[in-house]
C-alpha cells in the first residue's frame, strides 16, 4: 500500500513537471527580420506582414492548446486525489 502511494506521488510529480517542459520546448524563438535592400516592393512587404500575422495566430493557438492540456491534466490529477485518501480512511 505504501509503495502504491509513493508511485502515485512520483507519477504526479513527473506529469506536473513534464507538461510545462513540453510546452516550453515547442516554442519557436522569435527572430527579428533582417533589413533588406531598397529593392523590396510594397507587395512583398504586405505579403510578409500577412505571413507574420498568420504565424502569430498559429503560435497563439498552440499556446492556448498547451494551456488547455495543462488544465485538463491538473484536473485529472485532482480527481485522482480522493482515492488514496478514502483508502486510508
Amino acid at each position: 500500500m505504501k509503495w502504491s502511494v509513493v508511485v502515485c506521488c512520483c507519477l504526479a510529480v513527473l506529469v506536473l513537471t513534464a507538461f510545462p517542459l513540453l510546452a516550453q520546448q515547442s516554442q519557436v524563438p522569435a527572430t527579428s527580420p533582417t533589413p533588406t535592400a531598397s529593392a523590396a516592393t510594397p507587395e512583398v512587404s504586405k505579403a510578409v506582414t500577412e505571413k507574420l500575422n498568420q504565424l502569430q495566430e498559429k503560435v497563439t493557438a498552440a499556446q492556448s492548446s498547451a494551456d488547455k492540456a495543462w488544465l485538463l491534466g491538473s484536473a485529472a490529477l485532482v480527481l485522482l486525489i480522493p482515492g488514496p485518501g478514502l483508502a486510508r480512511f
